[in-house]
């Protein structure tokens, strides 16, 4: 259920006046233009030094300079799994360039863009971790204009923000614990976990959806027996673990499927079901097509992962169990007995056939025929 956004650009061979169609390359101006998924406006690197911007512009490029830009290929991705936008991006050493910027680890990438035929101007700042020379001299034949030899650079690059010290702060600082629900929707005043950290924290809010999970986080946790002492876990440690024990409170719905994750509208907290229940509508075709514009063109299709038994089998997709652990509220003597006894355990069973319709599927049909036993709770435990 990856989400993922990815932007490639190969503009190796492109000379300035060189549009023609279908291809990327450059205006007589020397501004970059890209027909397909994206339209890349701006791209610099830059840092500070003793208070001094110290910039070096890739798009648009400076035409004086060379002929063409240091730009090779630039990706990002956005995905459910992760907690922040990482990607990379290729750049030729023109000049002696890399030398003279001199990469510390303090760089960052700034990128302006447009997506489709939308005119909306989207602007993200990336944090430069890692820079690295990728090209192999030994094989290296390659020239750019002039003779001067090519060397390739990568550039990997993650959201800024996760840089930034109350990103890797905790969220209870007085001597109190939290206890409320775990999110809420946007309008909602009720107070709960994940919007406040939205709130303390000033993270950027795409989309929250609420859960009838509550949390009770302490604010100094001590272990059992030995009273040690755990502390609390940084943000973004807090918000995936949370995401575990996330239920929307559906009568239906016994399974946990939130995801925090962080894309170019900003963090979101959400339900791949109500998700799903909320985009039900089908794509109208999509199209295989010369029409860079087409936004329902297929630019590239990879098969992942094929149809595998055994792998539905070992992450239990077809059957699982947990233990599902909450206090005894109907012992009398609750506040006054040993923790195991104040507590109820049960057992959840799930089985792929049996809650096949009280579960939100994209898939028309089933993955397994009916004849295939998912009834053998021995195999879950």
């Amino acid at each position: 259920m990856a989400k993922e956004f990815e932007t490639l650009t190969n503009v190796q061979n492109a000379q300035p006046g060189s549009a023609n169609p279908g291809d990327d390359a450059f205006s007589s101006n020397g501004n970059f233009i890209k027909t397909t998924e994206s339209r890349i406006q701006e791209l610099s690197l830059y840092k500070e030094v003793d208070g001094e911007k110290i910039e070096f512009k890739i798009l648009p490029w400076n035409t004086s300079v060379s002929n063409v830009s240091p730009l090779s290929a630039i990706s990002f991705k956005e995905s459910l799994y992760n907690g922040c936008i990482f990607g990379s991006i290729i750049v030729f050493d023109i000049r002696n360039w890399v030398d003279e910027f001199l990469f510390t680890g303090q760089e960052k990438l700034n990128i302006k863009f447009k997506i489709g035929k939308s005119d909306k101007l989207i602007d993200m700042t990336f944090h430069v971790y890692d820079a690295k020379n990728i090209t192999d001299a030994g094989n290296a034949t390659e020239t750019m204009p002039g003779n001067e030899k090519v060397s390739l650079w990568e550039l990997q690059f993650v959201s800024s923000e996760i840089f930034l010290p109350n990103y890797n702060q905790t969220l209870l600082e007085k001597n109190e614990d939290f206890l409320g629900s775990i999110s809420v929707s946007e309008d909602s005043t009720e107070k709960a976990l994940v919007n406040e950290v939205f709130k303390k924290f000033n993270l950027k809010q795409n989309k929250i959806d609420s859960t009838k999970s509550g949390i009770w986080l302490r604010q100094d946790h001590l272990s059992y027996p030995w009273m040690k002492r755990k502390g609390q876990m940084r943000i973004p440690q807090l918000l995936k673990y949370v995401t575990n024990y996330s239920w929307d409170g559906g009568s239906d719905k016994f399974y946990a499927d939130y995801y925090w994750w962080e894309d170019r509208d900003g963090w979101s907290f959400r339900s791949i079901s109500k998700i799903i229940e909320s985009n039900n509508k089908p794509v109208d075709g999509f199209a295989v097509t010369i029409d860079e514009t087409n936004p329902n063109r297929i630019i590239s299709f990879q098969v992942l992962q094929e149809y595998n038994i055994q792998n539905l089998l070992d992450n239990g997709s077809l059957f699982s169990t947990y233990v599902r652990i909450e206090p005894n509220y109907s012992d009398p003597y609750l506040d006054f007995v040993d923790t195991n006894q104040a507590l109820k355990y049960t057992e959840v069973y799930y089985d792929y056939h049996k809650n096949y319709n009280s579960t939100t599927l994209i898939d028309k049909y089933k993955l397994i025929p009916d004849s295939f036993d998912t009834n053998n709770t021995n195999l879950c435990r």
